[in-house]
């Protein structure tokens, strides 16, 4: 009777497991759709990055210079391809069921050029969106401001006098390959100052000093800001000038 019932139970089972294995047949990428709630499972796109060339980190791009796409999904197909406006010798690297890798070369000029990442056997088209695609060169210090000018604040990161947090280089890539060319960047020099000398922390300024070059190395441009520090400056306005705060604002 004990071995009836094994018996029974395990016919049960493959049952059970064959309703579950049940599908709508081959897809377009020669993988058979799995059934979720009773309609197949597709492939989609939820980003697409550009990185390094070992994919590890953002990556900003520039016009002339080998730039690499992470595209990144689920049930991703074999056959996906990804498309660069004026990005020359695309090519693909490898593609997974969640992650795929691509190489190509901008060319023509700096500025936004679409993105599209498509199913070439069904022609579907599974992402679109843009990328900032920069000068070869950083660009000098004495050149003017771009017209028009898209910029974005780095917020209280160097300013907050309750701690800081700094960000890294993948902020400012980030946020250049989104389409921005300045950063606004305030600081709190007097929070960082010693009292006595007037000196600014040389450990503090070397992280503003940081954060600088990772957004001239992204391809913007740079705003300092000594926006609010305590209000030592600008609560102590009067009629007169103060030689201690006049010492201290010529130090710094």
């Amino acid at each position: 009777m004990k071995k009836h019932f094994v018996l029974a139970a395990l016919a049960a089972a493959a049952l059970l497991a064959g309703c579950g294995a049940s599908d709508s047949g081959a897809g377009a990428d020669g993988h058979t759709p799995r059934l979720l709630a009773g309609k197949p499972v597709t492939a989609s796109v939820s980003a697409v990055n550009s990185t390094n060339s070992s994919f590890t980190a953002l990556s900003t791009l520039r016009v002339g210079q080998t730039a690499y796409f992470q595209v990144q999904g689920s049930r991703l197909p074999s056959t996906l391809a990804l498309d660069v406006t004026d990005c020359t010798g695309m090519t693909t690297l490898s593609v997974g069921a969640s992650e795929a890798h691509y190489r190509c070369t901008p060319g023509g000029t700096a500025g936004m050029k679409a993105i599209t990442v498509r199913d070439k056997t069904g022609g579907t088209t599974l992402y679109t969106g843009s990328v900032n695609v920069q000068p070869t060169n950083p660009v000098p210090i004495t050149t003017p401001f771009p017209m028009p000018t898209r910029g974005f604040n780095l917020g209280n990161s160097l300013e907050a006098v309750w701690g800081y947090y700094y960000p890294n280089q993948a902020v400012y890539t980030s946020a250049a390959n989104a389409g921005f060319n300045s950063v606004r960047i305030p600081c709190a020099w007097n929070s960082n100052t010693d009292q006595t000398t007037g000196q600014i922390d040389p450990t503090y300024m070397a992280k503003v000093k940081q954060a600088v070059d990772y957004a001239i190395a992204a391809g913007m441009y740079v705003v300092i800001n000594d926006h609010w520090d305590n209000g030592w400056f600008e609560n102590n306005i009067g009629d007169t000038v103060d030689p201690a705060l006049d010492a201290k604002m010529r130090s710094m």
